[in-house]
């Protein structure tokens, strides 16, 4: 949701969304005066940081100063500890597991993903998406 408010901002549109029970959110761009959201520029750069973060707890200022950041309407649920780190690592390998399986992504990931080259300038090589070797070599 948030890229295509970006995106709308450069084409002077701004971005309206009405949740609808179903099937889901409908988004309306009109005109906007709005200036260019300076993210704009980075859409249409793909990069990931496979590095590990650091895993240290933040300092009670540093969490009051993010939570400041937000709108009154919403709030942040923070999760430490190592189940929780567990326990969002699994659903996420879930989620990655479904996304690779479900047939109606396999037609996309097999356009995009090159099971072949570490490196590729137009497709995505399949080691960056977190596959261990033996799975594609």
């Amino acid at each position: 949701m948030e890229t295509l408010r970006i995106a709308a901002s450069g084409w002077q549109r701004g971005m309206v969304c009405t949740a609808l029970s179903v099937p889901g959110l409908v988004q309306h761009f009109p005109p906007s005066d709005a200036p260019l959201d300076p993210l704009v520029s980075y859409l249409t750069l793909r990069s990931v940081d496979r590095r590990p973060y650091a895993r240290r707890r933040l300092a009670p200022a540093e969490t009051r100063a993010l939570e400041a950041c937000l709108d009154a309407d919403r709030a942040v649920d923070w999760h430490e500890g190592a189940q929780a780190l567990w326990q969002f690592g699994r659903l996420n390998a879930d989620a990655t597991g479904i996304r690779l399986r479900a047939e109606e992504a396999f037609g996309v990931h097999h356009r995009v993903l090159d099971w072949s080259q570490p490196h590729n300038q137009d497709r995505i090589p399949v080691g960056a998406i977190g596959l261990p070797r033996p799975c594609y070599r």
